[in-house]
């Protein structure tokens, strides 16, 4: 029997949690203009936040994502407040640093606090699949899918057709003209950020539940590969970042699959280097839009 369509369904599932984060990342470079080099680790801080309401609480599904978004959209209003709102919009350099500090105090601060061995995430859906003739696909893997596809159609409704939208297109197209026609420019970007963060933790409750397990060093791995899916996409369309976080995942399953499992990450290197070589901005590489 062939491995191709259990590989197509396992780089979906991979491709939707580079999709979920790479979205969020998307967001804060429009917005703000910085690379926010801490945004994997609100991954991470989710699916911890996820464990701690659930296990004081429980409400299974809905406790894990009330934990997840209560400390990442409290993390990114920090984020924003303390750090990145007294940066001007050229100091590109004073924020990668900055946000560097930020994620290796997250990532250190929580293996100091909850320790470094691995907990067991709670169960929200099962992870034991179901056979469907050439696939085997688990309800932990179709919420993944589900899950990314409904909040990336929102978010691209969201800015497409809202106020609030508008005005965040118009903050990230140009920050003082959007001022001068009354655009409360703080306003928006402090809720563009709780909003990208929130997405981070979205992904940390899916994957968390996927896997099972998380340590405080989840988020390196992670944003390897948000980096990859935002450098290939080219920062501006959030469709092109959907596109990319998916295709992305494809190519490491199929890598996986056909060459072994040291080609995983190699792949998407070598996928990011021919897209760079030939368009530099890459891919869908604009402001801020849609699709």
């Amino acid at each position: 029997m062939s491995i191709l369509p259990q590989t197509l369904v396992d780089g979906l599932v991979t491709g939707s949690s580079y999709t979920l984060l790479a979205l969020g990342f998307a967001l804060i470079y429009s917005i703000s203009g910085f690379l926010n080099v801490a945004h994997a680790e609100f991954y991470m801080i989710g699916a911890y936040g996820a464990i701690l309401v659930t296990g004081a609480i429980g409400g299974a599904i809905f406790g894990a994502a009330a934990g997840a978004l209560a400390v990442t959209v409290i993390g990114g209003a920090l984020l924003y407040s303390i750090v990145l709102r007294r940066l001007n919009n050229q100091q590109h350099m004073a924020a990668f640093i900055a946000t560097a500090g930020v994620g290796m105090f997250l990532q250190y601060g929580t293996a100091r606090v909850l320790g470094v061995r691995e907990r067991e995430f709670p169960q929200i859906a099962a992870t034991r699949g179901i056979d469907l003739g050439l696939v085997n696909v688990s309800p932990a893997q179709l919420l993944v899918i589900v899950v990314t596809a409904i909040f990336a159609a929102l978010l691209m409704q969201w800015i497409r057709r809202s106020t609030m939208g508008r005005d965040i297109r118009a903050v990230a197209e140009n920050e003082e003209a959007a001022a001068l026609v009354g655009v409360r420019v703080r306003r928006i970007k402090l809720i563009t950020i709780c909003v990208a963060t929130a997405l981070a933790g979205v992904a940390g409750v899916l994957l968390g539940n996927l896997y099972g397990v998380l340590t405080p060093f989840v988020g390196s791995e992670m944003g390897l590969n948000m980096f990859v899916v935002v450098l290939v996409a080219g920062i501006g369309s959030l469709g092109g970042v959907v596109f990319t976080g998916l295709a992305l995942g494809l190519v490491q399953a199929l890598s996986i699959a056909y060459l072994g499992s040291q080609w995983q990450y190699f792949a998407g290197m070598i996928v990011l280097l021919l897209v760079l070589l030939v368009r530099p901005q890459g891919l869908f590489g604009r402001r801020l839009r849609s699709g």
